[in-house]
This record gives structure tokens, sequence and C-alpha cells, in this order.
């Protein structure tokens, strides 16, 4: 474990908030450097976790809270970093009227800081324009798998970024192969009303529309539209709350709605383009994550 000062490790423990499951969390201080006061006596327990309502949400999410328990007696502002065991760090600052061993404070990181990007991703803004969307190339795959099917590619920014089918951070790492299945069970739908219900027939030199098979065939597009503005929106909502984009309009959560209803590809693109670093690794339109298969699994 790495600090701000010198010092060396021992135990305590932190908890979190922010997921659906309780997580244990632990940081180190060596108690020797620390007011000479020793932390053993200090159990480690596990905190309830919670989200702070009393803090502004940042672009339009609640603010998650860590509530540390101090394994030793710490002076104001000292330092550390705390360490969860799914790999996500972040700095903890004792208030200014320092802190007894035993007792807990409250700590507020920001979302990037928590989940840490694998990436070369910018933070407090994007990477480029909604459109510059050949600033990689004009045949980058970052743009052409966003024009040709953006459920496929939004679907694998939602993998690197670790959301679910349904746009919540899960750490889910299938999400890809489940808007792949649906794509393909859709289709394989539309084939079947084709088939035993056909748009239209000619009867004599009239020509006559089939509703039922045209009413299903607009109802299932209609549900597989309204799923793609409603994933692309999550997925631009976590994107500007882990790297603490500001919005350009009064409510984020409209201006992500939006962009995704009247600018479906440019906006997934832009997405592409700020969540993978291409200069480190390839594209790859067939991978689940859109990268190489050396890039990385979540980032």
């Amino acid at each position: 474990m790495m600090f701000y000062g010198d010092t060396s490790v021992t135990s305590a423990s932190i908890s979190a908030a922010g997921t659906s499951v309780d997580q244990q969390y632990f940081a180190s201080i060596n108690s020797d450097d620390v007011n000479n006061k020793s932390p053993n006596g200090v159990k480690s327990q596990k905190l309830p976790s919670r989200f702070d309502d009393s803090i502004p949400p940042l672009n339009g999410q609640r603010r998650e809270v860590f509530d540390v328990v101090a394994p030793a007696t710490l002076p104001p502002g000292f330092k550390f970093r705390a360490q969860s065991l799914d790999g996500r760090t972040f700095t903890a600052t004792v208030p200014p009227e320092g802190i007894a061993a035993g007792d807990s404070f409250t700590v507020l990181p920001m979302p990037d800081e928590v989940y840490p990007s694998k990436s070369n991703a910018p933070v407090w803004h994007w990477r480029d324009g909604t459109f510059d969307v050949f600033s990689l190339g004009k045949f980058h795959p970052s743009f052409w798998s966003a024009l040709v099917c953006p459920q496929l590619a939004t679907g694998q920014i939602m993998t690197r970024m670790g959301l679910n089918f349904f746009g919540s951070h899960t750490h889910s790492r299938h999400t890809f192969k489940w808007i792949f299945l649906m794509i393909a069970l859709y289709n394989i739908i539309l084939v079947i009303i084709d088939a035993f219900m056909p748009l239209y027939y000619y009867k004599g030199t009239k020509f006559v529309i089939m509703n039922t098979g045209a009413w299903m065939r607009l109802s299932l597009t209609l549900v597989l539209i309204i799923y793609t503005v409603f994933i692309v929106a999550k997925t631009r909502n976590f994107v500007r709350w882990k790297y603490s984009i500001p919005s350009t309009s009064y409510d984020g959560r409209l201006e992500d709605i939006c962009c995704s209803l009247f600018c479906t590809s440019c906006t997934i693109a832009r997405m592409n383009r700020h969540t993978a670093d291409y200069e480190k690794y390839k594209a790859d339109c067939f991978s689940e994550t859109g990268l190489e298969r050396s890039g990385p699994r979540e980032v």
C-alpha cells in the first residue's frame, strides 16, 4: 500500500456505497509513524454502504461516499491511499480536527478516482467533439461500427465500462453477448414474420398490405429503437460521471437523451474514442470490447 508519507503497512477497514452488493475495503497505515499509537486493538469491521443525498449530484448521479475507520490516531490533513478488494483505490484525507483510533470519517472521492481508468481517457472534458468522427481516419471502426450497428457498438462500450444489459454498473463482462443475442433474435423473428405474414401480396392487379405483419415489424422495430436510445443515454451518462465531464446544458440527463435520440451514431462514436486508447490498442469490430484481445477487459 502506498502513502503520501514515509509509512508502511498494518490494516484498517473501509466500506463503500454505490453498488447493490456491500463490499469491504482496506487501508494501510504504519502505527509507529503516526503518534506512536498501535492500531492492533482496532477490529476490522464492515460499515454499511450508503449514498449521501445531502451532497449535490454529479452529472445527475448520486455521490458515493466511503466511511473510513481510523486504525490509529491520525493528525489533521494526513493522507493515505485506500484500496478495495476489487482493485479500486482512492485518497483518504483526515479531517481538520484529526481523528482518534477507532473513529470513522467520511471520504468523498471523485468518480474517476474510485473507478480508475485503464486507458488514457481525459478527465473533466471529452477527448474531442461529437462530429469529429473521422479524427482517427476515414475508415476507423470507431465510427463505422456505430453507424452500421449502433446496438453492438454500444454493447462493446458497455462491456469495457462494466455496464450490464440495462446500463447499470455491475462490472458485467457479458453485455456484448446479450446484446448480440438480442439483435440475432430480432432478425430471426423478422424473417419468420416475412415468411408467414408477408407485408404485401397481389390479388389480381390489386396491391394488398397485410396489416398484421406490418404492425408486428413496426412494434419490434419501435422496441429496438427505444432500447437503443435508452442504453446509449445511460452509457453516455455513466461516461460523463466516471470522467467528471460536465454537461453543456442545464439538465445533463436531458442532454444525454437528446444526443442519443437525434445523433445516435455520432454519440456512440464519440464514446468509443473517449474510452479507448486506440494509440495503444487496435480496434476490433468483432471483439466484446471493440479492442484487440490484448486490450483491457474493463476501462
